[in-house]
């Protein structure tokens, strides 16, 4: 007993330690540094190649309207057209109607970005179109056929991105980026948003998205629950299931002790 207790002094006596170190807390500084850095980095690539993407719709259109209207001027300069005063005041008024439209094209394509959404809409409002990259993603799956995905792999997916998902970006973003987009698997797909979903509400409003898997996992080895479907059935509304509002008490419910 005195040596465990030795050891917590000298473990405690460490962590002051660390506590007061200016090393420590830059090394703490160098790791967020890195981890805002890539952050920033992915979301500065979206925005790049969704700006790319718009300003070649907006080129395109352009171009097409100049050069209807390069062709109207042709023929009002050749006499084609030139047959009575009306002609070509209407022509006059086509001019007119198409410099309308280019003014109204250059308004409505120019890009908006929306803070904390990588994400661009003309100001009609519709959604940037979806590539393929997203319209081809698979859901995550376990290591092997048909073994359920772990809480973590889900929360990796869902919440930070990784090499399997659409440019590394997280589902998450992918809804908000793309919200026409729906997955063909749907009713796997409602089985990791409803488990997405009990991890924001264990993590509340300090939005721990991360500890609150740690949280999960407790709760999952402590009910003997081998999987996120398995979870995911847990929060349904279906017969005899607890649902979502016990299974998140049962979950903050969790003791420390069980956490380690």
């Amino acid at each position: 007993m005195d040596d465990r207790i030795d050891t917590l002094t000298e473990q405690i006596s460490g962590l002051e330690h660390d506590v007061e170190n200016e090393q420590f807390w830059d090394r703490v500084g160098a790791v967020l540094d890195d981890v805002f850095a890539q952050q920033k980095a992915l979301v500065i690539q979206r925005l790049r190649q969704e700006l790319k993407q718009r300003t070649a719709e907006c080129r395109s259109r352009l171009d097409g309207i100049g050069q209807q209207q390069l062709r109207i001027k042709e023929m009002l300069s050749l006499g084609q057209v030139l047959e009575t005063e009306n002609t070509i005041e209407s022509k006059v008024q086509e001019l007119r109607r198409l410099k309308l439209q280019l003014g109204r094209l250059q308004r409505e394509y120019k890009p908006e970005l929306k803070p904390g959404r990588a994400k661009i809409t003309s100001r009609a409002g519709r959604a940037a179109e979806i590539p393929d990259s997203v319209r081809n993603y698979r859901l995550p799956r376990g290591p092997r056929q048909n073994k359920s995905l772990s809480v973590r792999q889900l929360y990796e997916a869902w919440f930070v991105g990784n090499a399997s998902t659409p440019d590394k970006m997280p589902i998450r973003t992918l809804l908000q980026q793309y919200p026409q987009w729906s997955s063909t698997e749907t009713t796997y797909f409602n089985r990791l948003q409803r488990v997405a979903r009990l991890l924001e509400l264990v993590a509340g409003e300090e939005g721990d998205v991360a500890g609150a898997v740690a949280r999960v996992e407790a709760y999952m080895a402590k009910e003997k629950i081998p999987g996120i479907n398995a979870l995911s059935d847990q929060c349904s509304k279906q017969k005899g299931a607890p649902g979502m509002a016990q299974v998140v008490e049962r979950v903050r419910e969790t003791k420390g002790s069980e956490l380690n």
